[in-house]
């Protein structure tokens, strides 16, 4: 099974898992057995009657698929350390090394990225970013290992947000410098393989 199948099977339960500093129901649509609620009332109506769309669901797999193997492509072809990745990025990299300054960017543990402390940590960090950055709450994968390509097991679903901190570190850091001599023959390829 390949990374985009992965995530396509299982989004639905990595949404729920994983995107809980974004939006609750971020992914969602109202379920077929549950009554349309009014728009006023849909953020105080109980989240069983809220299932997880599957095609918007497929859909955001292939969009978050994308974005890795772009930016993997990217990695693999110039400097990190000049890749820009947003107009904001010196402010999102000056506060995330601020609010975690001793956090190891080149492996990540995603049970400990994922647990209550550090989710109370990221949920304040990733809200100062609503307004400023587009799409800061977006599902986005990102590589657990930076000196691996996505797979199955070196990806990890974060907010859009928190893949800029940590890709910002990565870069600025030299942590993704061995990247473009070790896959840049293979630049082009598709992620997992």
């Amino acid at each position: 099974m390949n990374i985009l199948s992965k995530y396509i099977e299982d989004v639905g339960l990595v949404c729920c898992r994983h995107i809980s500093v974004a939006t609750p129901g971020m992914i969602c649509s109202v379920a077929h057995h549950s009554p349309q609620p009014q728009k006023k009332d849909a953020l105080s109506r109980p989240a069983e009657e809220f299932e997880n769309d599957h095609s918007v669901e497929a859909m955001w797999a292939m969009k978050a698929f994308e974005h890795a193997e772009i930016y993997f492509n990217l990695l693999s072809s110039v400097d990190a350390k000049l890749l820009h990745l947003t107009p904001m990025d010196d402010i999102i990299y000056k506060l995330f090394r601020e609010e975690f300054p001793k956090l190891n960017v080149a492996v990540l543990d995603e049970n400990k990225l994922k647990s209550t402390v550090e989710k109370a940590k990221w949920r304040p960090f990733c809200e100062k970013f609503k307004d400023i950055v587009e799409d800061y709450s977006f599902g986005t994968l990102l590589r657990a290992d930076a000196s691996k390509n996505y797979d199955e097991q070196n990806s990890i679903l974060v907010t859009r947000i928190q893949f800029y901190a940590i890709e910002l570190a990565r870069n600025r850091e030299g942590v993704n410098d061995s990247i473009r001599g070790q896959f840049s023959s293979s630049a082009t390829t598709t992620l997992g393989n």
